[in-house]
This record gives C-alpha cells, structure tokens and sequence, in this order.
C-alpha cells in the first residue's frame, strides 16, 4: 500500500446533523431579539403606513384641484370686474368723441376734447409727469440738448417736446425734454483759415461744325490768292 494521507470523508446524516445544529444556534441567537409577534405587528404598521400615504396622495390631489378652481374663478371674477371698470370709461370717451365729430372743427374744440379724455383717464390712474426742474432719467427723455444759461442751470429742463403719463408707478410713457448742458464754446484759434477759390481758365471748345466751317474760310483765301486774273 501506498503511504498517502487519508481524507477524511463523512455521511451525508453526519452532514444534516451539523447543519441542523448550526441553524438551531441561528435560532436561539435571533429568537433572542426577536419578541412573539414582532412580524404580525411589522406587517400591520406597513400596511398603516400605507393606507396613511393613500389618504394623504388623495387629500393633496383634492387640494390642488380646490387650488386651481380657485384661480380660474378668481382670473373669471378679475376679468369681468376689468370689463365694468371700462365700459363706463369707454361710454365717457365715445360722449367726447361724439362731441369732436358733431361739431364744426377748430383748435379750441380739439383742445377741449383732449382735456375731456385725459380728464376721463386721470380718473383711471393716469398722471402727468412733471417736466420742470431738474432732469430725471427715470421719468424723462432727452430729445435736444442745448447750452446751459443763468435761467436755465445745467441739467435743468428748457421745455417738453411730448407729454409723458405714468399709470400708478409705473411708467406708461416718458416725457421728452430738452436739457440744458454745459457745452464747451468752439476755440476760434484751431479753426483753419478758409482756403481762396482756385480759378480755372475756362477752354473754349469748337465744335465739328465749327472746324469744318474754318478749314473751308481758310482754303477759299488759300485759293483765291493762287489764282492769276486771264491778260486779254
């Protein structure tokens, strides 16, 4: 016989056997944190949880539905309430348009019409900006700039080219103005002096005719000194 170690072999209860011991100690070692009815009670707070998380899907769907009814009939509510505010708006501008077709045009006539409308207007929101005093970007718009006077103080406003209205605070058109400035008066000194006119000799031009006519005068003298009178 051959010198070979031996394997050690076992049967397969001897197998079982361990195995059913090591899931018995398993047992005994979980089973010790684990009280009777721990998986009945795991169970019942899931499915708690859940019935809780349906409740509240519902609830917040219900709320935004609630949420956008809400909007659509207060956007129905603001949208009708516009409309009433301007029909009488509407009803006073068409009295002062009517005024202005019916009767004979003039100056004073479109002068009191325009009044009337911003009159109507004015009571809406609509306010006049001011265009005195001093220059504001915010408010004002620069159409000219002129130079700066004891009367009218650099950045200072001369006059208005176009009324501009604000509707509350905001800017619903801005006034443009004309600001007076400190403009630099020119230096005379770095002015060139004025170049004199250069004459150009006018060429008489002959035209064809001319020359034709010329050369024809100048051949008749040429001829009439060659010939010799006939001695009779």
């Amino acid at each position: 016989m051959s010198d070979t170690p031996q394997e050690s072999q076992q049967t397969p209860a001897a197998v079982s056997a361990e195995y059913s011991e090591e899931i018995s100690t398993r047992s005994i070692t979980v089973s010790a944190f684990v009280t009777p009815g721990f998986e009945e009670k795991v169970l019942s707070e899931l499915n708690d949880l859940c019935t809780r998380f349906s409740h509240k899907i519902a609830e917040d769907r219900a709320k935004n539905q609630l949420i956008v009814s809400l909007q659509q009939s207060l956007k129905e509510r603001d949208e009708q309430a516009r409309g009433e505010a301007y029909r009488g708006m509407f009803r006073e501008v068409l009295v002062a348009l009517d005024r202005l077709m019916d009767q004979e045009p003039s100056e004073q006539l479109n002068a009191s019409v325009r009044e009337e409308i911003l009159d109507i207007f004015a009571l809406r929101g609509l306010e006049r900006i001011e265009t005195t005093g001093a220059f504001d970007a915010s408010v004002h718009e620069i159409a000219a700039v002129v130079p700066a006077t004891d009367a009218n103080p650099a950045g200072s406003i001369v006059h208005e080219e176009k009324e501009g209205f604000m509707l509350g605070e905001r800017v619903l058109r801005p006034a443009r103005v004309v600001v007076a400035n400190d403009i630099p008066a020119p230096d005379l000194s770095t002015i060139p002096a004025p170049v004199p006119p250069v004459k150009i000799p006018v060429v008489e031009t002959i035209s064809s005719e001319e020359n034709t006519e010329v050369a024809e005068e100048e051949q008749n003298e040429d001829t009439a000194v060659l010939e010799v009178p006939e001695q009779n």
